[in-house]
């Protein structure tokens, strides 16, 4: 899972500076090898779009419950995708997705210790 994590933020730095992409090629190109089709697909989209619509929903829906519940790299990439798209016309289906995970893994997981800024998780309260 750390991987999509890491391939939507490598994505993102080369959108906003593709003057890094030396950098990171190497590095892109691994985790590329341990990402199914079909997510780097929905990242990659997600990325350009800057928006989540019904369908993408459902498939990082899939993609978080693949192997298993929803752990620590399933909520950061949920927060990265809400930080990268907020704002932008998203689909109910995603606001829904996002608030139901993340309370249900925060709620379950009380004494885990997640690394969040503690921004992003006082939205979560608000």
């Amino acid at each position: 899972m750390i991987s999509a994590q890491n391939y939507f933020r490598r994505l993102l730095i080369l959108k906003n500076h593709p003057e890094q992409m030396p950098a990171i090629k190497e590095e892109l190109y691994e985790l590329l090898h341990e990402l199914p089709a079909e997510s780097q697909k929905m990242i990659e989209k997600i990325v350009e779009d800057k928006k989540v619509d019904a369908a993408d929903a459902e498939e990082i829906k899939k993609f978080i419950y693949r192997e298993k519940q929803p752990g620590g790299y399933e909520i950061r990439l949920l927060f990265d995708i809400h930080d990268h798209t907020y704002g932008q016309g998203n689909d109910p289906s995603w606001e829904a997705l996002f608030l139901d995970e993340t309370t249900r893994y925060f709620s379950a997981n009380a004494g885990e210790k997640i690394k969040l800024p503690l921004a992003k998780a006082a939205m979560l309260f608000d």
